[in-house]
């Protein structure tokens, strides 16, 4: 009986250290979440730089646009804009998403 009353304790303090490990875990996790987005965005900011043109054209970025179509929103030619979502496109901030023979850029950050 006795051996069973200590094998009991020993269970449920087991079952406390794994309930506070996996607290823990979970914090450490959030923790790493946010230091992650947090690290997303200065990359962003880093670069989109001080370039309202490039910010507006990664802001038109949506999935519905293709380059023809924003370059005629932000008034800047085809081949501009193309440079620019290359741009953005190699810094892994946009996407392309062919359907048919158009292309449309999708933000990903």
């Amino acid at each position: 009986m006795e051996e069973e009353e200590e094998s009991m304790r020993l269970l449920w303090q087991i079952n406390k250290n794994l309930e506070e490990i996996s607290s823990k875990i979970d914090k450490l996790i959030s923790l790493y979440e946010f230091a992650q987005k947090h690290e997303l965005e200065r990359f962003r900011e880093r670069a989109l730089g001080r370039s309202k043109i490039r910010r507006e054209i990664y802001g038109l970025c949506d999935g519905t646009k293709t380059v023809q179509e924003i370059a005629q929103r932000v008034g800047k030619s085809m081949p501009h804009v193309s440079m620019v979502l290359t741009a953005l496109e190699e810094a892994k901030l946009v996407k392309p998403k062919e359907v048919g023979r158009k292309k449309y850029y999708v933000r990903i950050v």
